[in-house]
């Protein structure tokens, strides 16, 4: 846990360790007591999740890019460009939803008053355009949204009483397939688990038994 009362310098990180709930990637930069920074990035072609924050109030600066906010407040609503040098804000319980052109990413650093007090606190609603993203939670990184760990390290699949016969996970990445093993709860069964990947990041896994006697 970083200590807020004290200063602090740090690179921005090389790449993204969160998915913000609007679906952007976040690199997540330093923080006060009363306030946080981070840069995301939404991919060119890409549209965000239409999302308000509960709690919170944010400022954005546009480092790099072009495209698109949409932002609704009571019953004022606006479209701006987003371009290079371009600042805006998002007051505590603003409809916003913003998308990159087709060509360009867009990078933007923003500032988040007071700090975020986890992915619960933005709650979805209805925007101008069809969201491009999957729904993912938990601030899970895009690049992995399903990890876990190498072979030899257990993973707790779920709490269902009967045995896991077949799910789907997906990598995004290009990573290959690792093996893990799982230990299902409620089962004396414990299986090692080979995922068959495809070039679009689709895995399919289906358990093996493990030997006699292992």
């Amino acid at each position: 846990m970083p200590n807020f009362g004290e200063f602090a310098t740090m690179p921005v990180p090389a790449a993204p360790s969160e998915v913000a709930p609007d679906g952007s990637t976040v690199r997540v930069l330093l923080g006060l007591a009363g306030g946080t920074m981070a840069h995301f990035e939404l991919r060119a072609g890409e549209v965000s999740r239409a999302v308000a924050h509960r709690t919170v109030e944010e400022i954005w600066l546009v480092l790099s890019g072009r495209g698109e906010l949409w932002r609704k407040q009571g019953a004022r609503e606006e479209f701006v460009a987003l371009d290079t040098g371009v600042c805006i804000s998002l007051p505590r319980g603003t409809h916003f939803q913003f998308r990159a052109s087709a060509t360009e990413a867009l990078m933007i650093v923003a500032s988040t008053i007071p700090r975020r007090p986890g992915d619960s606190e933005a709650e979805p609603v209805s925007g101008p355009w069809q969201s491009s993203l999957a729904q993912q939670s938990d601030s899970t990184p895009r690049g992995r949204a399903f990890e876990g760990p190498l072979e030899g390290a257990p993973v707790r699949l779920s709490a269902r009483p009967e045995p896991v016969a077949e799910f789907t996970i997906s990598t995004h990445d290009g990573h290959p397939p690792r093996k893990l093993r799982s230990s299902i709860a409620g089962s004396a069964r414990q299986a090692m688990l080979q995922p068959r990947c495809t070039r679009s990041g689709r895995c399919r896994v289906s358990p093996v038994p493990r030997p006699t006697g292992s």
